[in-house]
């Protein structure tokens, strides 16, 4: 039932419950937690939030329908699709974790890109997560769907020069993020009928984003938007630099170092208020 009262807004503690067995899990074990939160919606993943804010208010409408007739199951499922979290529930956890003195960040946009920058630093050795942009972000080691006794699925980037064409990509980071933007991410949709499959061909084959969309284009069976390159440079450049909290300097900085970087691509800007204002 924790899914429906919070697809409807009904007041429960179940969610903050699951959190806190979850946590008490990890504590038990030995393991240092830092929890991260969402901050602010960043520039860069509005239309996104606006689609997601559009998806559930269908979701719940549907659910309703389908509580009404009496499939309780189904309606589950698609309230499932359609839940948020709320600042109440993350600050009911976040009372919780000051409790038991477990340390905590809310990140300035993004709790991925806040993630990612913990993980780059060495100040986490290991993401626990459901989101597989933080593969995107660089971090190596993820672990997803972590049960109840403490089991989960971990994906080692690392290990992708064990997996057939993965390996044709090289130990560059970047191709690898490029072919994830160019499947389709939160900052740029994909060009359509382009999936993983086709992406990763691509990325093998062509090297930058210019040499991509030139071989895209060369094919003849795909439609790229005119202002594919501007938009996938700015994806490709809010994995990179998006606006982070450095816990330790006590300060905002970004995923990795903008000074002397290699990237040239984001001195072009002089506003960079899409990583983040």
């Amino acid at each position: 039932m924790c899914t429906y009262e919070a697809g409807v807004g009904v007041k429960s503690r179940k969610h903050i419950q699951y959190c806190a067995n979850r946590l008490e899990m990890l504590l038990d074990a030995g393991v240092i937690p830092i929890v991260v939160f969402d901050g602010a919606p960043l520039p860069m993943k509005k239309e996104v939030e606006e689609s997601r804010a559009k998806m559930r208010e269908e979701s719940k409408r549907e659910a309703e329908d389908l509580w009404r007739e009496g499939d309780s199951k189904k309606a589950q499922k698609v309230l499932a699709r359609g839940i948020d979290v709320t600042p109440e529930m993350a600050h009911q956890f976040i009372r919780i974790l000051k409790k038991k003195n477990v340390e905590y960040v809310v990140a300035p946009y993004e709790a991925d890109a806040q993630m990612a920058f913990l993980y780059l630093a060495s100040s986490v050795s290991l993401i626990i997560t459901e989101d597989s942009d933080l593969l995107a972000f660089g971090c190596r080691r993820v672990l997803y769907k972590l049960d109840s006794d403490g089991y989960g699925n971990e994906i080692n980037l690392d290990d992708l020069k064990e997996l057939g064409e993965f390996s044709l990509l090289g130990p560059d980071h970047d191709n690898f993020l490029r072919t994830c933007i160019l499947s389709g991410c939160d900052y740029l949709k994909s060009i359509k009928g382009v999936g993983f499959k086709k992406a990763l061909r691509y990325s093998i084959a062509g090297g930058d984003i210019d040499k991509i969309i030139t071989a895209i284009v060369r094919e003849n069976k795909f439609i790229v938007p005119l202002d594919y390159k501007k938009n996938f440079e700015r994806a490709f450049l809010t994995f990179k630099f998006q606006t982070v909290f450095d816990v330790k300097e006590k300060r905002l900085t970004s995923v990795t170092p903008i000074e002397n970087t290699s990237y040239i691509e984001i001195n072009e800007y002089t506003d960079k208020d899409f990583l983040g204002p």
